[in-house]
C-alpha cells in the first residue's frame, strides 16, 4: 500500500467477507454479527495505505445454517429442489469440473437472491457496521461500496430459482415496468438475469442512505456484451438509480 501510494495511487480495496463459510473464515455467523471484529478488520487493512482512501468490498454470501433458518427462502429448481453451492459456486454445474464436489464435499443450500429475510439481514449489517465506522472515525477514509457474493462472487444465476420469493418478485418486476404475462419482456428467463442485480441495487442504494454522504457503489462482473449474464447487466446499470460503477472484464 505505502509503495503505491507514493507513486501517486492514494485509493485502495478493502475486502470484508461477511459470512462464515466452511472454506472461509467471517464475523457473521449464527451467533450474529460480531460488528467490532468487522471493524477491527478494515481498521488493519487501512494501515496498508495510511494516506489512501477505500471502497469497501463486502462479501454478502450467509453462513450455511442460514438457510436452515429460512428453509422457504431457499433457491429451488424447477423441480423444486433446492441449488446445492459451495463459498464460490453452484453444484453441480459444468462450473466445477462437470460438477464433481470439491474436496471434503462441502455443500449447503443456497439462499435466493430474492429472500426478503437474506436481503434485511445484509442491509443491517452494514447499517451497523457504518455506524460503528462513523464511531472511530474510520468512515471519513471510505468513499465507495462494493457487494460480491455467490456464483463466482459476480452475482450470476447458473440455475433458473423458481422459489416462492423469486416468483414474487417476478411479480414485482413486471408491476414496476407496468408488463403484464406473456408481453414482450414478462420472460421468467429474461427476469432471471436481474435477480442478482436487483439484490446489489438493493444492498447499494441502502449502504448509501447508511453512509449519509456521496459514495459510488461498483459492480464486477463477465464481460458486457458477449456473456448473458454481463450483458443483461448493462442495460440494469444504465436505468439504475444506486449503482455507479460497473466493471466488467474485458475478457475472461
Amino acid at each position: 500500500g505505502k509503495p503505491l501510494q507514493r507513486a501517486g495511487v492514494t485509493h485502495g480495496v478493502i475486502n470484508l467477507r461477511l459470512g462464515k463459510l466452511p472454506t472461509m473464515d467471517g464475523p457473521w455467523s449464527e451467533q450474529g454479527f460480531d460488528v467490532k471484529r468487522a471493524a477491527e478488520s478494515v481498521r488493519d487493512q487501512m494501515r496498508i495505505g495510511d494516506a489512501s482512501c477505500f471502497i469497501l468490498a463486502l462479501g454478502t454470501s450467509a453462513y450455511p445454517k442460514f438457510t436452515e433458518e429460512h428453509p422457504d427462502e431457499t433457491w429451488r429448481k424447477e423441480d423444486g429442489s433446492v441449488v446445492l453451492g459451495n463459498s464460490g459456486s453452484a453444484i453441480p454445474d459444468v462450473y466445477n469440473d462437470g460438477g464433481k464436489p470439491d474436496p471434503g464435499d462441502r455443500r449447503w443450500a443456497w439462499v435466493s437472491y430474492c429472500s426478503p429475510s437474506w436481503r434485511a439481514a445484509i442491509n443491517g449489517i452494514v447499517r451497523e457496521l457504518v455506524a460503528e465506522l462513523r464511531q472511530q472515525g474510520l468512515l471519513k477514509r471510505i468513499v465507495g461500496v462494493h457487494f460480491y457474493g455467490y456464483h463466482d462472487g459476480q452475482f450470476a444465476v447458473p440455475i433458473a430459482d423458481h422459489s416462492a420469493c423469486a416468483r414474487e418478485e417476478h411479480r414485482r418486476f413486471l408491476t414496476e415496468r407496468g408488463i403484464r404475462e406473456g408481453e414482450p419482456g414478462s420472460e421468467y428467463a429474461y427476469f432471471m438475469k436481474q435477480i442478482g442485480f436487483r439484490a446489489l441495487e438493493d444492498f447499494s442504494r441502502a449502504a448509501k442512505k447508511a453512509f449519509g454522504k456521496p459514495i459510488v457503489a461498483v459492480r464486477w462482473c463477465m464481460l458486457p456484451f458477449c456473456a448473458e449474464e454481463g450483458s443483461y447487466d448493462v442495460g440494469s446499470f444504465i436505468r439504475s438509480d444506486a449503482v455507479d460503477v460497473i466493471v466488467p472484464q474485458p475478457t475472461y
